[in-house]
């Protein structure tokens, strides 16, 4: 029936606020608001454009994120990169992520934090996949909020989901020169299961699609350790957050 005002001087703990410019506002709702929906639905959470109740909005709308902290934080980083995508600079200048002031009761104590990573040529379509599949997929094995925006790829969680991600991340990349060796005797995110040589082909499939299919129905990221390759047998590296995951994928 009209316009809603937050009053952002109430400190609440389920609230996250992103001021989005105004020629932005229209590409961060999409169509219908069918744009925040998907994001929603995607995040579990709850948004929409509202007015501080007190205090100047800086002549940006105000996107209220409501939801647990991981929803907010998943959704956020969503608009930031429907943001810099229309307007970039908003949030990636000179190689540096720039977040927002938060408000009151959005901090967070503790190891929860953002790191970033500047893509580089063509890192950034190689890192995005089809479609975003490729994103996903680490987002999923790591447990790691993972997101592009600009050029940046940002990771955000937990000191050991960003570790995990930043790790599978870089292995990714590695892999568009050839084969990649990874020393797994202290991790505990990996599991590993050894495949006679001559069925190796036979596992990964075809330009490797038989494991991509595997990581896309058991959320983990699978590759071959070229450290092992030559002998009788070869590992195979099942990466994920998830022990059950990892399970799924052994089986």
């Amino acid at each position: 029936t009209g316009e809603v005002k937050i009053d952002l001087d109430e400190e609440r703990d389920d609230i996250t606020v992103v001021k989005v410019p105004d020629d932005c506002v229209a590409f961060c709702m999409g169509r219908g608001g069918q744009t925040l929906r998907s994001m929603e639905q995607e995040w579990g959470s709850l948004m929409f454009f509202a007015k501080s109740a007190t205090g100047s909005n800086d002549g940006k709308e105000m996107l209220m994120i409501f939801g647990p902290l991981r929803a907010r934080r998943g959704a956020e980083m969503k608009v930031m990169s429907a943001v810099e995508h229309k307007r970039p600079g908003t949030f990636v200048r000179d190689g540096e992520l720039f977040m927002q002031k938060r408000v009151r009761g959005d901090e967070v104590d503790g190891s929860w934090d953002v790191d970033w990573l500047l893509l580089e040529g063509d890192e950034f379509s190689y890192a995005l996949g089809a479609g975003g599949s490729t994103r996903k997929k680490l987002a999923a094995a790591s447990g790691c909020i993972l997101e592009y925006v600009g050029n940046m790829a940002c990771f955000c969680g937990y000191k050991r989901e960003r570790r995990r991600a930043k790790d599978y991340l870089k292995w990714l990349l590695k892999q568009r020169d050839g084969p990649v060796s990874v020393d797994y005797e202290e991790r505990d995110d990996v599991t590993v299961v050894r495949v006679p040589q001559g069925s190796v082909g036979f596992i990964t499939g075809h330009r490797g699609e038989s494991l991509r299919s595997i990581e896309r129905e058991t959320n983990t990221f699978c590759f071959i350790n070229e450290a092992s390759r030559g002998g009788k047998e070869e590992e195979l590296l099942i990466f994920g957050d998830s022990d059950h995951a990892r399970r799924r994928a052994k089986h």
